[in-house]
């Protein structure tokens, strides 16, 4: 069973270092994706940063479970 990994940074930004980086990870059995929120922070410094960028991570997070994707640590 192959499993589908979506992470999913909780800031707006378009850096895609950490795709790149987690590419290397993927195995026949494992697949594994990163997307950013679209609309937030570009950072998290303070618990307002936090709230900010919440609803988007959850809509994110809805979106990849129902697109058969495993969210880690949620």
């Amino acid at each position: 069973m192959k499993t589908n990994l979506k992470i999913i940074t909780p800031i707006v930004t378009k850096d895609r270092s950490l795709l790149k980086e987690i590419k290397k990870y993927r195995r026949d059995d494992l697949d594994i994706d990163h997307v950013a929120i679209e609309q937030g922070p570009a950072s998290i410094e303070n618990s307002f940063d936090d709230a900010l960028c919440a609803l988007n991570l959850l809509k994110q997070a809805a979106q990849a479970e129902q697109s058969g994707y495993t969210i880690p640590g949620y």
